[in-house]
């Protein structure tokens, strides 16, 4: 094709006419210089001619016009013709252009985008055209000019002065034709001469094409007189090289245009498309076959490699590479990346300053908006993976099958992954999704500041409407949902919901088909069913309450206010309609029904228990027994820095000033973005994943992951720090939102860790090891989470509030509210509800829960199994030395403890009040299963041992009903001390003894044992009354008032009278006395009003006064 730059416009002519074969196969020069020289120096002395004549011809009367009118009069004529000839020329051009565009309509009219592309071009090089300021000059006047052979010597002389006038005014020859008439006649006239090649019997080699031929040499010629940078390449031949531009093409029907200073574009492989329009950018279509790569603007790259493959640019400072099989990266915007490898993957970006990222089969990464970030991916045998963001700042992750993330609003982040058919959408500003680690997972945040995470398992669904609440749901079938603010919910097992509408509350469901429901505000419930139980249901209708449902096909209701609800154990009921009541359901069968306000009530035992209540103010209770490195930065003074070694993913991108990022990755993936100024961001992989997201000014971010891990770190705010560490097999997970705020988080050896805070001033630290599960979550300012879980365990620090501090090792610790405290070790779980608390949880299977202001609550160190419960203000709960031990406390400065023992309980619901079982104190002999119960204020209820002596004691009870009443049982085995009733007292003394009963109903009197001994009883039931007894087998019975009963021993000398046993002593009436003993056997009553009935000294002895002293 060498021959078609010696073809000329009159050759075209012949061939676009078909004048014959010996004009079409010889080359139809019209040189118009004397000498021999090369035909581009002739044409260019021709037009330079043509130049001057233009200006000579402006000038009439000039002696050169008359000169050249004298002397070539028969060459003007010939002009003249010529011109006709050369205007047919350009028509008959355009007819087979028209008709070889109808040959090649089939191969043009799949490429919408080119066709819509070349029609900008045309436009743009338009307006080039009208800006130029040159006029277009006709076809006739330009071949008579350059057809005039040989001016006579003596008219170039006289023509001097003229020459001078044609330089100051002679316009600049333009284009004939339209810009795009030369790509669409080119393009046509190719494809006409490739037709053949497609028919059946094709040829081994096109047929020589004069009409090709001329076409390309008239459209070369065109265009080198037009534009200062332009490069034109087709089919290997190169037409037009003016400039800096530069257009290389290679393969069969491969088309390269370049179009402006420093433009670079390459067209490789057969029918490959390479287009450049602007400086200093460059279009490659490369390594394959119908491949095309656009560009429309400066300072771009674009690159297409493999088959069917699209790289798109339309503005400044871009990048788009697709490599692949049909895979398209397009870009209409300035400053973003946008990359696409794969088969049939798409890249779109429509803004600034973003990037996008889709790999593999069908994977799509779309952005609209500016300074975002998103990624889909697919690996083997996974197709569909779509991330799209719609909005500016976010980020968006989409990696398996049929996985979408969605973000549409600012400062957000959805990902979707490890698993398929997972959807995670965040539609609002500050908000986190997450949908992993399962199948048919979905998570979706509608609001303002919300998290909401569904992972590992299938079929979970995490869902937020409001602003800052949190989502979670795993398991299987779990759902979270939140429709309000500042409120959590989560839902883990198997068909497990946790359902918020209102504000400020909390929502757990763990287990099995545990549901949790909230209506209302400031309000916990939790469902819990796990170790083959199931169906543990939790509804609250209310506000300020506290719900819990644990076990069996077990169930708490509350319709209310200020309310507590506990269903705790297998087939419970708790339903409450009211205000400020208590309700417990425990062990088994048991059921708690109240309507009303200000009751208590508790249900339980091995057997059905039922208590129902209608009414205000009632207290109840019932027991009933039986390789490749990405770096894109965008700003000023930044460092970055990417390493990837053998198989290994380093990506960082850095968007603002003064930043400093790390990505290093040896057979794994690293991923960096930071948006702000003034950030570090360090993401370090080694056959694993580490990403790290920075979004504002000041911050700092370490993510870590190694051997087969996974490290993210997630961070929105100011002066903030994340550090994020991951190795073998493990997973660190960390999200900081807020100011001044720090937050570090290790995982190792197979462990999980996670980590959240958000709010100022706050620090987090997680630290989980060997298969271990670690969760810090701080949501406030001025606060601080710990939490350490190794050897497969579970570990939780949560705080809500200001001025807190949580800390957990193997533990669960949650608070909220401001100036709390809360410690939980070793298994043990912590609920702290209000401010100014002090929870410590020490030993496994240990709870503890507060509700209200001012109140301390711990268990003993290395114990398992106790349980304590707070209500109120300013009460002090405790367990120690032992095992399975419970205190309950409700009320306001009231003092509980359950220790020296195992299976003891302390209950105290009042004010200032005091209940202890088991022993204070180190005891040769046991202290367990003793119960001690206060409902008073300013009471006291001692089970199990004395303060002072060594001696414990086994299965005492101790209960106290009324105000400013004591009761004692212990030191001893089997012992009960009961009051009802204001300023009295029950006790066993500080004596040894064993099955003894003292009994109290009444004000202001006693029943006590006066020294060692076994199986007495002593009973008041009245006021200002008094039962004693002294050994063994004893009985003293008061009822009435003033009355008292004495068994066993002389009133007047107590202390030394002998061990009696088998003694009566009984009183019905006022102001009686009845005494037997000492001695053995014998019987004392009195019955009336006044009586005095003694026995004295002596065995077998009887009194007995009715009514009358005598």
């Amino acid at each position: 094709m060498e021959s078609a730059k010696y073809v000329s416009r009159v050759g075209a002519l012949a061939v676009a006419l078909g004048l014959g074969l010996a004009v079409s196969n010889s080359p139809a020069l019209a040189d118009s210089s004397d000498g021999g020289g090369s035909s581009e120096s002739g044409s260019s002395n021709t037009e330079s001619e043509s130049s001057e004549k233009d200006g000579a011809g402006g000038e009439s009367g000039s002696p050169s016009s008359a000169a050249d009118s004298d002397a070539g009069g028969d060459s003007d004529d010939d002009g003249e013709a010529e011109a006709e000839s050369e205007a047919e020329a350009d028509a008959a051009a355009e007819e087979l252009a028209a008709e070889v565009e109808g040959d090649d309509g089939d191969a043009e009219v799949g490429d919408d985008e080119f066709d819509a592309d070349e029609q900008s071009v045309e436009v743009v090089e338009k307006e080039l055209d009208e800006d130029s300021g040159g006029a277009e000059v006709e076809v006739g006047e330009s071949a008579a000019e350059v057809t005039d052979p040989d001016p006579e010597p003596v008219a170039e002389a006289e023509s001097e002065p003229v020459v001078e006038v044609m330089q100051a005014d002679g316009p600049a020859r333009g284009l004939q034709v339209q810009p795009g008439t030369f790509v669409e006649v080119a393009s046509s006239a190719l494809g006409a001469a490739m037709a053949p090649l497609a028919a059946p019997s094709a040829p081994a080699a096109p047929a020589p094409s004069p009409a090709l031929l001329g076409i390309l040499g008239w459209v070369r010629r065109e265009i080198e007189a037009a534009y200062a940078n332009y490069s034109i390449s087709i089919n290997g031949v190169q037409l037009v090289q003016n400039g800096t531009a530069v257009a290389v093409s290679d393969g069969f029907g491969s088309i390269a245009i370049a179009y402006g200073e420093n433009a670079t574009a390459t067209a490789q492989g057969w029918f490959s498309r390479a287009v450049v329009r602007g400086d200093d950018s460059t279009a490659e279509a490369i390594d394959g076959n119908f491949n095309r790569a656009r560009v429309y603007g400066d300072d771009n790259a674009a690159t297409a490699s493999g088959t069917f493959s699209r790289a798109i640019i339309r503005g400044d400072g871009n990048t788009a590479v697709s490599s692949g099989r049909a895979v398209t990266a397009k870009i209409i915007a300035d400053s973003s990346v946008a990359s696409a490898d794969g088969r049939r993957s798409t890249a779109y970006i429509n803004g600034n300053a973003s990037a996008a990222s889709a790999s593999g089969t069908a994977a799509r990464a779309i952005i609209i908006g500016d300074s975002n970030a998103a990624d889909a991916s697919t690996l083997d045998g996974e197709i569909f993976a779509t991330a799209l963001i719609i909005g500016d700042t976010n980020s968006a992750t989409a990696v398996g099958s049929f996985n979408r993330s969605v973000v549409i609003g600012t400062l957000s982040n959805a990902t979707t992954g490890s698993g398929s058919f997972n959807r995670g959408i965040a539609i609002g500003a500050g908000n986190l999704v997450r949908a992993f680690n399962g199948d048919h997972n979905t998570a979706s945040a509608v609001g303002d500041d919300n998290g909401a995470t569904a992972r590992d398992g299938d079929y979970n669904t995490a869902r937020v409407r409001g602003t800052n609440n949190t989502t979670g749901a795993s398991g299987h079938a779990s759902m979270a949902t939140i429709i309000g603010a500042d409120s959590v919910a989560l839902a883990d097992g198997r068909h497990s919901a946790a359902f918020i509408d209102g504000t400020g509350s909390a929502a757990t469901a763990n287990g099995v088909v545990a549901k949790a429901m909230i209506f209302g505000d400031s309000s916990a419930a939790e469902a819990t069913a796990l170790e083959g139980d199931a169906f543990a249901t939790v509804l609250l209708v209310g506000d300020s309450s506290l719900v819990t449902a644990a076990g069996e096909f077990t169930s708490a209701k509350l319709f209310g206010s200020f309310n507590t609800v506990n269903s705790i154990g297998d087939f419970n009921r708790a339903l409450v309609g009211g205000d400020s009541n208590i309700a417990e359901a425990t062990d088994r069968h048991s059921t708690v029904y109240i309507r009303g306000d200000d009751n208590t009530v508790t249900a339980g035992g091995e057997s059905s228990s039922a208590a129902v209540i209608v009414g205000d103010d009632n207290t109840v209770e019932v027991a009933a027994e039986e390789a490749r490195a990405v770096i894109r930065v965008y700003g000023n003074q930044n460092e970055a820095t990417a390493a990837a070694d053998g198989d290994g993913y380093a990506r960082l991108l850095l968007i603002g000033d003064l930043n400093e990022g790390v990505a290093a990755a040896a057979g794994g993936r690293a991923k960096v973005v930071i948006i702000g100024a003034g950030n570090d961001g360090l993401a370090s992989s080694q056959d694993s994943r580490a990403t790290t997201s920075v979004v504002g000014d000041d911050n700092s971010v370490t993510s870590l992951a190694d051997n087969d891990s996974r490290a993210t770190a997630t961070l929105w705010g100011d002066s903030s720090t994340t550090t994020v560490d991951a190795s073998d097999d493990a997973m660190s997970r960390a999200m900081l939102s807020g100011d001044n705020s720090t937050l570090v988080v290790s995982a190792d050896l197979g462990a999980h860790a996670v980590g959240r805070v958000v709010g100022d001033s706050n620090i987090g630290a997680v630290d989980a090891i060997n298969d271990a599960l670690g969760i810090v979550e701080v949501v406030g300012g001025n606060s601080s989470a710990s939490t350490e879980a190794y050897g497969g365990s579970f570990s939780r620090a949560s705080m809500h509030g200001t001025s807190s501090a949580v800390s957990a090792t193997n533990g669960d610790a949650v608070a909220v509210g401001r100036d709390n405290v809360a410690t939980a070790d070793e298994g043990a779980v912590l609920r702290v509800f209000g401010n100014d608390n002090s929870a410590s949880g020490y030993g496994a299977d240990n709870l503890v829960v507060v509700i209200g202001d001012g109140n301390v609550a711990g268990t003993g160190l290395g114990f398992t199994g106790n349980r304590i419960y707070v209500q109120g203000d300013g009460n002090t709960a405790q367990t120690g030395d032992g095992d399975h031990n419970t205190v309950r406390v409700y009320g306001d400065n009231n003092l509980g403890t359950a220790r020296g023992g195992d299976h003891n309980t302390a209950l105290v619901s009042g004010r200032q009040s005091n209940a202890e079982a088991g022993c204070s104190f180190a005891t040769t002999d046991g202290c367990d299963g003793n119960t001690a119960t206060v409902r008073g204020s300013q009471s006291s209820a001692i089970s199990g041992g004395s303060v002072g002596l060594g001696v414990g004691g086994d299965n005492n009870t101790a209960t106290v009903r009324g105000d400013g009443s004591s009761a004692t049982a212990a030191n001893g085995d089997d012992n009960y001390a009961g009051v009802r009733g204001d300023g009295s007292d029950a006790g066993t003394g500080d004596d040894v003894g064993s099955n003894n009963t003292m009994l109290t109903r009444g004000d202001n009197s006693s029943t006590r044992r006066l020294g060692p001994g076994d199986d007495n009883l002593a009973y008041v039931s009245g006021a200002e009354s008094a039962a004693q007894v002294l050994g063994s087998s004893n009985i003293a019975v008061a009822i009435g008032t003033f009355s008292k009963a004495e068994s066993g021993f002389d009133f007047e000398d107590p202390l030394n009278s002998p061990a009696s046993q088998y003694n009566l002593a009984i009183v019905v009436g006022g102001q009686s006395v009845a005494s037997a003993g000492p001695g053995d056997g014998n019987t004392a009553i009195a019955v009336g009003y006044n009586l005095d009935a003694a026995t004295g000294p002596g065995d077998g002895l009887t009194v007995v006064k009715l009514f009358v002293d005598e």
